[in-house]
């Protein structure tokens, strides 16, 4: 069992990063398809914790809820659950964001956090400004 996964998507600047400081990313270029693949990873690593990341202009945060909209109204799963919790790792040196977010990044959440078995592993997403850079590095060479 590998302990951490790490993801982001295509447009992050700073795979090539995070890849020399020996962090090693899955990244999400078509959401579907890469869906499908990284579904097959989840299932032969079986990680005890799934780490998404994607840069923000604002403060680095973690997300607490995956929620299940997508947009401004469409759902990720129609007959999905509302929302899941997402995990705050106890070494957390970033704050908690206040609201969910509907975009990409919530979609990734939220078709993980239905794909996972919570008793083996634990999903978590950070948004990290790049001047958090460093930390997030830390952050997660901590967490492996």
């Amino acid at each position: 069992m590998n302990s951490t996964l790490i993801y982001s998507f295509r447009t992050n600047k700073y795979i090539n990063y995070l890849n020399k400081a020996g962090i090693e990313v899955f990244v999400f270029g078509k959401l579907k398809e890469d869906f499908i693949k990284f579904q097959k990873l989840v299932e032969r690593t079986r990680p005890e914790l799934i780490i998404g990341l994607a840069e923000v202009k604002d403060k680095s945060k973690f997300e607490t809820l995956a929620i299940n909209i997508f947009g401004r109204d469409r759902k990720v799963n129609k007959n999905g659950k509302n929302s899941y919790p997402l995990h705050i790792p106890y070494k957390g040196i970033f704050q908690k964001s206040a609201n969910s977010t509907k975009s990409f990044c919530n979609w990734t959440m939220y078709k993980i956090s239905e794909i996972i078995d919570p008793k083996y592993t634990k999903v978590s997403f950070l948004h990290f400004n790049k001047k958090d850079l460093s930390e997030v590095f830390d952050f997660i060479k901590n967490m492996k």
